[in-house]
């Protein structure tokens, strides 16, 4: 997942056979990729969305162990992270409580979405 949206992002590597099936499968799924807002305004910026919404997907065990493994290999990137997490979190909406980050013993998602507001 982290190789499929890296490619989102502009990195210039070839895809596993695996990534490129995650990209195929998000790709397909036009409510999870279809860009909304500004994002709409450009390439770029639609390559962005496209990104961080894959990296909102739940990820696979064998992904959880190894992005904690290095999280928790580097003391500076586990508080960057952490630190990521709460700016977002108060730059939009807390995460939504039920998809716990990898800071928790639980954890699956790398970056989970912000709780929407629930509508009057």
């Amino acid at each position: 997942m982290i190789a499929a949206a890296a490619h989102f992002g502009g990195l210039d590597a070839p895809l596993s056979a695996d990534a490129q099936r995650i990209t195929a499968t998000f790709l397909d799924n036009e409510l999870a990729c279809k860009p909304l807002g500004f994002y709409t305004w450009s390439d770029a910026l639609r390559h962005i969305f496209q990104q961080d919404r894959l990296l909102q997907q739940k990820l696979e065990l064998p992904d959880v162990k190894a992005l904690t493994a290095a999280l928790n290999a580097d003391p500076r990137l586990k508080a960057a992270y952490g630190e990521y997490l709460d700016f977002v979190a108060r730059l939009t909406n807390p995460l939504v409580a039920d998809r716990p980050d990898l800071r928790q013993s639980n954890g699956r998602w790398l970056f989970p979405p912000s709780r929407s507001h629930d509508p009057i």
